[in-house]
């Protein structure tokens, strides 16, 4: 089949950025493959199916609402086997690796990873993933049904996050019976920084000194280095850091 399956997150009964960035790239993918965006969804979160309105369909595994990587990765291994999508696309999160990769290994399809763009070429497909602090790109065509593993905040969220009512299946996975079990989560204490309320952060060393000479790095580097450019959340020089080199695989 030439469908594209989400594979979607959530936390706390709310689905995640990452799920939207995916369903919106999915669904251009679709319309290019002649097949459907498919989200994928665990638990009761069926119940939230029309926020994934841009998906042609919902699978619904059921299972836990609580993660459980051995029983999510087993369900997601048994609606590929079933359906056998053109491409499954993970999150590069921690649960995406936790199920994108033993998914790809027991089926023997290709993993690619880091992966901030992906295009139809010739039949297939062409991921760019992105290295080294985005100092190297890797591009790796595949012309046969991969899983792809895509970095968080390289695609509009807002894209894949539309209203509606999707149809909704639901799918008898086969969860298995692993040795992980959930038991609490543990969420650090709130401080004086949200740092996931910043549009911007700037990363630093011991070697800035102290917290004095933050503010006047910027100032002090610009004539040796060049202008300093804000990239994709991050600081850089023009001198420092050129453009991004280039690796070809062929999968």
């Amino acid at each position: 089949m030439s469908d594209i399956l989400v594979i979607t997150e959530h936390l706390k009964g709310q689905f995640q950025d990452v799920t939207f960035e995916m369903l919106g790239k999915a669904k251009e993918l679709a319309g290019v493959s002649g097949g459907q965006c498919v989200a994928l969804v665990f638990g009761g979160m069926k119940e939230k199916a029309g926020e994934l309105g841009i998906a042609d369909l919902v699978v619904s595994v059921g299972g836990s609402d609580d993660y459980n990587p051995e029983e999510y990765a087993a369900a997601v291994q048994s609606v590929v086997s079933a359906r056998s999508p053109e491409l499954v696309l993970a999150g590069y999160t921690s649960m995406g690796m936790d199920i994108g990769t033993p998914v790809g290994t027991a089926l023997d399809m290709p993993v690619i990873a880091y992966c901030h763009d992906i295009q139809p070429a010739d039949g297939g497909y062409v991921c760019t993933s992105r290295l080294y602090g985005a100092k190297i790109d890797v591009v790796s065509s595949v012309n046969r049904p991969a899983v792809v593993m895509l970095l968080a905040g390289s695609f509009d969220a807002d894209a894949g996050r539309t209203s509606g009512a999707p149809p909704i299946e639901d799918f008898a996975a086969e969860g298995g019976a692993g040795k992980v079990r959930f038991k609490s989560l543990i969420e650090p204490e709130a401080g004086d920084v949200d740092i996931t309320q910043s549009d911007v952060l700037v990363a630093v060393g011991r070697g800035i000194g102290s917290q004095d000479d933050i503010e006047n790095w910027p100032r002090n580097w610009r004539k040796p280095w060049g202008p300093i450019l804000p990239h994709h959340g991050l600081w850089w020089t023009r001198a420092g850091y050129p453009n991004p080199g280039r690796w070809a695989n062929q999968v």
